[in-house]
């Protein structure tokens, strides 16, 4: 569950991160960069779903970046991490 707190306040147990979408995520979330706040040991793919809705699959593989490192969606997001939702991109 997604907790929205002010910046001037400390919960013990609570993580700011800051989330950053691209593309269609981008268009589908209807923002470019988000602070949230989630709880201690929050995954990657736990805030993906939390963000999206937890019915809501993706219908195409998304990459994510942790710090501008690749990550798996198992990983535990950290306190004041950057996470970057990366799905994939089109050109010619």
């Amino acid at each position: 569950m997604l907790v929205t707190i002010s910046a001037d306040r400390v919960i013990a147990g609570i993580m700011h991160v800051h989330v950053l979408a691209f593309a269609i995520l981008k268009e589908r979330l209807g923002w470019e960069s988000r602070q949230v706040s989630v709880a201690d040991g929050t995954t990657v793919a736990q805030l993906y779903h939390q963000l999206h809705g937890d019915s809501q699959e993706p219908s195409f593989p998304v990459l994510f970046a942790i710090d501008q490192e690749y990550v798996s969606p198992d990983t535990p997001l950290t306190d004041g991490c950057e996470l970057a939702m990366i799905p994939p991109l089109g050109g010619g």
